[in-house]
């Protein structure tokens, strides 16, 4: 049976060795959606390259959730040669959102919000206008 890819986790940082803490919305996920148990592995990731493969030692579910883990091998990405970025045009409700997920899963690297002359949409308000 072929091996599946561990599941990844963004922290803020990922330690050379011993043991380390995933908590807040990444271990919520972790213990509430994954329902990782003790033993499974996982790999963590900076968002930077750094990266862990890692052992459940514990997990507490609920609304303070925190995995308690232990590394086994750290290593190092190197950013890809070719990088995407995509223009996305401002859109109306919830489209934009859905786009920048799907732009995102693909494996866009950037995602720019473009204003048109003639859009509908507008970000001049608000949090989006931020």
């Amino acid at each position: 049976m072929p091996e599946t890819t561990l599941p990844v986790f963004l922290a803020p940082a990922v330690p050379a060795e011993g043991r380390a803490l995933l908590d807040g919305e990444e271990a919520r996920h972790a213990a509430t959606v994954r329902r990782l148990r003790v033993g499974e592995q996982l790999v963590l990731s900076d968002g930077a390259g750094a990266m862990a493969r890692c052992a459940v030692d514990a997990v507490e579910a609920g609304r303070a959730a925190s995995v308690t883990l232990t590394v086994l091998e750290r290593w190092q990405e190197e950013p890809p040669a070719l990088r995407v970025h995509v223009a996305q045009a401002l859109a109306k409700g919830d489209r934009g959102e859905l786009a920048v997920e799907l732009a995102t899963e693909a494996g866009a690297d950037a995602i720019v919000p473009w204003r048109a002359a003639r859009s509908v949409a507008r970000w001049d308000d608000g949090p989006r206008g931020e």
